[in-house]
């Protein structure tokens, strides 16, 4: 049941961050938020907000660097796909135990 509460949960934030974005974040990143709520949400909460938070953090300093090296536009987007998927993969490498 918590796996599917995540994925409800992760799915509703990433749409409503979609809607109010204005098209900084897409459909497919809302899809994939979803799936890796569903995922996530399995081994429990901290690991959904763990991973969600790296996700957006990574994607972060990614855009903070790329303009300071002047590699990007100021309002230009980055996708977060690639992101979502190395905040889950962070966090379940660091939070599963051996």
């Amino acid at each position: 049941m918590r796996a599917f509460t995540g994925l409800a949960v992760v799915a509703a934030l990433y749409l409503v961050l979609a809607l109010v974005s204005g098209g900084g974040l897409g459909a497919g990143d809302v899809k994939l938020g979803g799936l890796l709520g569903l995922a996530l949400g399995w081994s429990g909460w901290s690991t959904v907000i763990s991973a969600t938070f790296l996700a957006w953090f990574t994607a972060a300093l990614a855009w903070m660097i790329l303009r300071v090296a002047r590699r990007r536009p100021r309002n230009s987007l980055l996708p977060m796909g690639p992101f979502l998927l190395l905040g889950a993969l962070l966090t379940t490498t660091t939070l599963t135990p051996t």
